[in-house]
């Protein structure tokens, strides 16, 4: 089993991995792929989705970010509703 700071800190290896895959079936299509980027990654079990939340809030917490609360929740950051007329 791998840890989730592992794959963290070996998140660029991950994207690597992925870019060569992606180029090497795209080619075959004719697709040239230059680069691609990997924007997250969500493990299956609900229990990991949870700790790797925990994870990013700890981080965002220690920046000041003020969505760190909402994080910690797994609240999404809605605006209230704008009501026309009265």
């Amino acid at each position: 089993m791998v840890s989730l700071n592992e794959v963290y800190a070996n998140l660029h290896k991950v994207t690597d991995a992925v870019t060569a895959s992606l180029r090497s079936f795209l080619d075959e299509v004719g697709v040239h792929l230059i680069t691609c980027r990997i924007v997250r990654l969500e493990p299956e079990d609900e229990t990991m989705r949870r700790v790797v939340q925990f994870m990013l809030a700890e981080i965002m917490a220690q920046r000041s970010d003020p969505a760190a609360t909402n994080m910690m929740r797994g609240a999404l950051v809605s605006r209230p509703s704008r009501r026309i007329g009265r």
